[in-house]
């Protein structure tokens, strides 16, 4: 009797755990895709913004500004490899790249011009949503 009750209790217990871990890899599943579709917004967002505005980000002094600025892009590198290529995170840091160095390139040259204040108030925004993204990526990859 005591070897069936056992049984039976693994079993329970094995069914539990099942549920449990479905439970924790729905959520974790959600999680990653939350910040994926984040991403995806904010490459989109900022895609958008160079359509309208090549002139600003094409122009050769703020190129030659973005060349020597010096982006943190540890985050992008640690993010796993099955959830980016390399491409992707190239361009990650491209955009990461692009968005810090304009918004202290305008800051130092173009302190006065209205259109350049109001890039660097979207980057500001999408930077935020960017940033955050990241880090939780980062984190979940911590973990796994």
């Amino acid at each position: 009797m005591k070897k069936l009750a056992l049984a039976l209790g693994g079993i329970a217990l094995g069914a539990c755990g099942e549920k449990i871990y479905k439970g924790i890899k729905n959520t974790w599943d959600k999680l990653i895709f939350k910040d994926l579709i984040t991403l995806r917004k904010v490459i989109k967002q900022y895609e958008e913004i160079e359509q309208i505005y090549p002139s600003y980000l094409n122009g050769p002094k703020f190129l030659e500004f973005r060349k020597t600025h010096k982006y943190d892009a540890e985050a992008i590198h640690n993010i796993k490899d099955h959830l980016f290529s390399d491409l992707k995170k190239e361009k990650l840091i491209q955009i990461g790249t692009t968005m810090e160095a304009f918004m202290e390139y305008s800051d130092k040259y173009l302190q006065d011009d209205i259109t350049a204040l109001k890039i660097s108030w979207r980057f500001c925004a999408i930077r935020l949503k960017f940033d955050s993204a990241l880090l939780q990526l980062q984190d979940i990859n911590k973990i796994v």
